[in-house]
C-alpha cells in the first residue's frame, strides 16, 4: 500500500491533492469580479465623458463671432 497523495507500483506517482472550492470563495470571486468590471465601466464612462466635454469645448473656441452687418 502507498502512503496517502502517491499511486502507482513503486508509489512514485504523487497525487495532486485539490479540494473542491467552498460556496462562499466562489461567492466572494464572483462578487469581487461584478465591483471590478462595474469600477471599469464607470471610470471608462466618466473619461469618455470628461474627453467629448473638453473636445466640444475646444471645438466652440476655434470658432469666432461674426459681428452683424
Amino acid at each position: 500500500r502507498c502512503d496517502v497523495g502517491f499511486s502507482g507500483v513503486r508509489c512514485v506517482h504523487s497525487e495532486l491533492v485539490r479540494q473542491p472550492l467552498s460556496k462562499e470563495y466562489v461567492a466572494l470571486t464572483v462578487i469581487v469580479v461584478l465591483l471590478f468590471l462595474a469600477a471599469l465601466s464607470l471610470a471608462s464612462y466618466y473619461i469618455c465623458r470628461r474627453y467629448r466635454n473638453k473636445r466640444r469645448q475646444t471645438n466652440a473656441s476655434e470658432y469666432k463671432e461674426v459681428g452683424a452687418l
